[in-house]
């Protein structure tokens, strides 16, 4: 590891850490910073760690930066944050590519996920393997309801918003995992696990929103895709003529990012009522600056 490295990196997290330690209020610049900060941690992973070539591929996918700052934050220990990187980033990889044997079916992908998964589970104890053993569970009933929504987006079903919501927080849940992880580092509450998981269901109307064109071709359950489609004119095949342009124009023109909007501002408010402990206090805006993608982008 360069000794170089870390010392900068610590000095930038020892600078904007302190801005979220009594939040007075809602500041968007402190957000930008502190997503700035999420992606300088994922650029030193990157320089200074061994990282599988078949993760970078899919490395857009999942933020262990995020989990990196978590257990920083509780242990100012920079080596168990990093190590907390590495088992985050191993388990993602785990889930992405079993993600993508479900999209696809190819042997491939559960072959590397479960190398993955394998490598990882080497990392924890038993009383971490059970509750691991629980996130699975989740997982799974995940990608089982993908699959069901993914055949009823081919018969033209109409979703309604209590279909979207449960799809996309079920979606949320399943990063549960990473929560359990860093219990292996650090105190995670129950609180802090309800917490991530509304916030990561609004982020994922944004990952969404950039998945569009990609979905549309793995005819993927997308939320976007999921408000949009009917058993008339605007089916599956239909949509898949399109330009991601043009999708995005026929979402703004049918006001259907208003219906996701309403959804998000649920889980903003759940997700707001919730008290942090002190050393996560930076988590508490996450919410509002994933909700606020609606206002910038629509």
């Amino acid at each position: 590891m360069d000794d170089l490295e870390q010392k900068k990196l610590v000095k930038k997290i020892e600078v904007i850490m302190p801005l979220f330690a009594a939040p007075t209020g809602y500041d968007l610049t402190s957000m930008k910073r502190l997503k700035g900060l999420f992606a300088e941690i994922k650029r030193f992973a990157i320089r200074t760690t061994a990282i599988h070539p078949a993760i970078k591929k899919i490395y857009r996918k999942f933020a262990p930066g995020s989990y990196f700052l978590t257990t920083y934050a509780a242990t100012s220990n920079f080596k168990k944050a990093l190590a907390a990187y590495k088992l985050t980033e191993l388990w993602g990889g785990y889930i992405q590519f079993e993600d993508l044997f479900y999209e696809h079916g190819k042997k491939e992908y559960r072959d590397l996920a479960y190398v993955f998964r394998g490598q990882a589970v080497k990392k924890l104890d038993s009383r971490i393997k059970k509750e691991m053993a629980y996130t699975e569970d989740i997982l799974q009933r995940y990608w089982l309801m993908e699959t069901a929504y993914k055949k009823l987006l081919q018969v033209g079903h109409v979703f309604t918003d209590s279909e979207i919501r449960k799809f996309i927080l079920l979606k949320a849940r399943s990063i549960q995992c990473y929560s359990v992880l860093l219990k292996k580092y650090c105190q995670i509450p129950d609180t802090f696990v309800r917490f991530i998981n509304y916030n990561q269901a609004i982020y994922n109307f944004y990952d969404d929103y950039w998945d569009l064109k990609e979905d549309l071709d793995d005819k993927a359950p997308n939320t976007f895709i999921l408000a949009l489609v009917n058993a008339e004119e605007y089916t599956l095949k239909n949509l898949r003529k399109l330009t991601r342009v043009q999708i995005v124009a026929l979402i703004k023109k049918k006001e259907v990012w208003m219906r996701l909007q309403k959804i998000a501002c649920g889980f903003k408010n759940k997700a707001e009522k919730i008290k942090l402990p002190a050393a996560y206090q930076f988590w508490n805006f996450l919410p509002r600056f994933n909700y606020e993608f609606f206002e910038l982008y629509f």
